[in-house]
């Protein structure tokens, strides 16, 4: 996670969060969010960013994809904040 978040702030995201330990189920089975050891723990990193910084963050994002694994998923949003 530590290498993500970095990632993320040298192309230039300012929005993000990490949930750790996640539970869940997907292309390696299942995975628990207690696991005793750091060898199977999971996080869940959510990003917001402006359009244009997509395919540079992905680009940038594959090869610790290749590398820990794990997975991507890009979807088109609407930004709200309350002090608007």
């Amino acid at each position: 996670v530590p290498r993500v978040v970095k990632l993320l702030e040298r192309v230039g995201v300012l929005s993000y969060a990490v949930i750790r330990d996640v539970s869940g189920k997907g292309d390696h089975g299942e995975r628990r969010g207690d696991d005793l050891t750091d060898v199977q723990r999971t996080a869940c990193v959510i990003v917001a960013c402006p359009l244009d910084l997509e395919n540079d963050l992905i680009t940038k994002l594959r090869p610790l994809l290749v590398e820990y694994g794990g997975s991507v998923l890009v979807s088109d949003g609407k930004w709200f904040k309350g002090s608007e």
